[in-house]
């Protein structure tokens, strides 16, 4: 959990922080096309040759794998790995349990993340004042991630997650309708606990509930899942802003899904030491 944590949060969460003061500046300084054209730069100049230059396998894991191939006394890892098949963790109450509780919850925060800045310029709250809030944010949903996979391993049940989850929506709630800069900080921090948690627990919760015998293939369903309502998520924000002409319609919409998305997360079994979810439905 601990390491799950810090390889998601230093990454997602340093960038998280550093762009929107970059986009936010160079907004600023040459619009908003400029500023598009400025991120894609970044990425490019920055992102693509770190990866070309640094992501390889581990010294010796080819030849390893490529022997294993060939070599028909090597077994299957999948004969290894204990867990359950996608088609029998869809099978299961915690596999759509889970789904909807994580779905609901990184829809919601990533609407508001997406927001943040919108939110607080409609209300006259400067550029660089917001951009402070959105960077707040990030930073806190960066450590975070690094805190939640600890108290899972110290803790060992998905309760864990429940309190952080209420902290989102504490957090939305000073967001909006804090008054004082400090007030809106905290907003942004408390939301910044439940992205945080949201991105630390998935896949945690999966490897503990599925095992790791088609643990890509299920958590690429979870996550193929979440990308949907993160990207549906802030469009329909969008919408309600149209039609109602502010955001408070759709901070109570979002506050009463992430309500939602935390009773969700009451009602998952607890984690077993011996045996999968599946097992502990059949034999329940």
């Amino acid at each position: 959990g601990l390491m799950l944590g810090v390889a998601a949060g230093f990454g997602n969460g340093l960038g998280s922080t550093l762009m929107p003061i970059a986009a936010g500046l160079m907004l600023v300084q040459f619009g908003w096309r400029g500023a598009y054209i400025g991120i894609g730069l970044i990425v490019f100049c920055l992102g693509f040759p770190v990866l070309f230059a640094l992501l390889r396998d581990a010294p010796g894991r080819l030849a390893v794998i490529q022997k294993g191939e060939r070599s028909a006394r090597v077994s299957p890892a999948t004969e290894t790995l204990s867990g359950v098949s996608l088609g029998e963790a869809a099978s299961m109450r915690t596999f759509w349990i889970l789904m909807a509780a994580v779905a609901l919850g990184a829809g919601c925060m990533t609407a508001i993340f997406t927001h943040v800045v919108p939110m607080l310029m409609d209300r006259g709250i400067s550029l660089q004042s917001a951009t402070l809030a959105i960077s707040i944010f990030a930073l806190v949903t960066a450590g975070w991630q690094v805190m939640t996979g600890y108290f899972l391993d110290r803790f060992y049940t998905p309760k864990v997650a429940v309190p952080m989850f209420a902290a989102a929506i504490l957090g939305l709630l000073c967001f909006q309708y804090g008054t004082a800069l400090p007030t809106i900080y905290i907003g942004a921090a408390l939301m910044g606990i439940g992205l945080g948690a949201e991105f630390g627990c998935l896949s945690y919760f999966v490897s503990r509930y599925f095992g790791l015998r088609s643990f890509g293939t299920i958590i690429g369903v979870f996550y193929s899942v979440v990308i949907v309502f993160q990207g549906g998520a802030p469009v329909l924000m969008d919408i309600g802003f149209d039609v109602t002409g502010s955001y408070v319609t759709s901070v109570w919409v979002l506050a009463g899904l992430l309500l939602l998305g935390t009773v969700l997360i009451l009602l998952l079994p607890e984690f077993s030491k011996n045996s999968s979810a599946h097992d502990q439905e059949v034999i329940s």
